[in-house]
């Protein structure tokens, strides 16, 4: 009985987070902007939820954001990001599992940018902590 007893504990015991299910997001993303084909930015989602979004030129200055998946309803996902001046939420809806139609909210600002897209062109770390940012 006793063992039994240790067996089930050990089932009903929480699963170690290197067995979790990763987030549905996770991955490498790149932006595909149709008006831009040579803007170069790429979006990191990791097991957690957690996102960066790093473009070396981004309209004449480096862009370096943090931040999470906020919300994710059926097709609708929405990112928080902020480079610790501004503050920005990344609208997307899931065209696919490797694609997501975007646009992004100024909060600071007000306004909207020109859709783009988000293509996932591999796996992403478990922890951006992992990742070499």
């Amino acid at each position: 009985m006793r063992r039994a007893l240790l067996v089930l504990i050990g089932l009903l015991a929480p699963v170690p987070s290197a067995f979790a299910q990763a987030h549905p997001l996770q991955g490498t993303w790149v932006v595909r902007l149709p008006t831009g084909p040579k803007y170069v930015g790429i979006v990191l989602v990791d097991g957690e939820g957690r996102t960066t979004f790093d473009s070396p030129q981004d309209w004449g200055r480096p862009a370096k954001f943090v931040g999470y998946v906020a919300r994710m309803n059926g097709l609708d996902t929405q990112f928080h990001l902020t480079d610790k001046a501004a503050v920005i939420h990344m609208n997307c809806v899931a065209e696919s599992a490797e694609l997501l139609s975007c646009q992004v909210a100024h909060k600071d600002v007000g306004g909207t940018s020109k859709p783009f897209a988000l293509v996932r062109v591999g796996p992403g770390p478990r922890k951006l902590s992992e990742a070499n940012l």
